[in-house]
């Protein structure tokens, strides 16, 4: 069977996608400089990695030596991982603010970017590869999980949100606490919602709830499971926090 998407519903999607898309800047690896993705068409491929260039030249160069470039893209590998969380956050600030429009954009940026993050692996022993790769691929299929702006209403998209947040909260313990990541981020749990969830700033706002219930979520010690509030940094969901900030 197959469903009809209304016109209006598809234009507004492909101009917040290609207004997104417009912003977008990344790293021509030949030279070090940054492009933005809507003033060029120069790229190439490999490995399942799309590069991007700001001449013809450094496209020619990547050509003659493609392994190098990805080597030197490998080793910036944060670089690649950044965007992921990003978008993530995008999207809960979306849902907070009880708004839908750009969450499909932002979760299929996302799906993408895990796809290319865990093919663009540096070297490193076999055991810490299988935990960056399992938790990648675990932010992928969520992100890819969320339903098409034709099939969705905001709580469509608030369900989808939430294995969304336990695979990045999963990326976080196995890759950015081992690793003893500077990244700061804050975890909150919900109790009406069941559900938790990561911010960028240390005071809530409730992506499953948003308005109505904006600042319900109690903040959560990184060492718990994301069900017990820690009682030393605050109760009720309206105060404290539990922040990551490796050294």
């Amino acid at each position: 069977m197959h469903r009809i998407i209304p016109c209006a519903l598809v234009a507004l999607f492909l101009v917040f996608a290609t207004d997104l898309r417009a912003q977008e800047k990344v790293k021509d690896y030949v030279c070090g400089m940054e492009v933005a993705v809507a003033d060029t068409t120069l790229r190439a491929e490999t490995k399942g990695v799309t590069f991007f260039f700001c001449s013809a030249e450094h496209q020619a160069e990547f050509k003659k030596s493609p392994n190098r470039v990805f080597d030197a893209a490998s080793k910036d590998y944060p670089t690649w991982v950044d965007p992921l969380f990003g978008h993530y956050f995008a999207i809960r600030a979306e849902l907070a603010g009880d708004r839908k429009e750009g969450v499909a954009v932002h979760a299929a940026a996302l799906a993408a970017g895990a796809g290319q993050a865990g093919r663009l692996m540096p070297p490193m022993d076999a055991a810490r590869r299988q935990r960056f790769q399992v938790a990648l691929a675990a932010l992928k299929k969520a992100a890819a999980g969320f339903p098409a702006p034709d099939q969705a209403d905001i709580k469509a998209y608030r369900a989808s949100f939430k294995p969304l947040s336990d695979a990045l909260i999963q990326y976080m313990r196995q890759v950015e606490l081992q690793e003893k990541s500077p990244r700061t981020a804050f975890l909150f749990h919900c109790g009406m919602a069941n559900a938790s969830w990561i911010q960028e700033t240390d005071q809530a706002g409730n992506p499953y709830f948003g308005e109505a219930m904006l600042k319900c979520g109690d903040p959560v010690a990184w060492d718990k499971d994301g069900t017990k509030t820690d009682p030393k940094k605050g109760k009720g969901g309206h105060g404290g926090h539990e922040g990551h900030g490796g050294g």
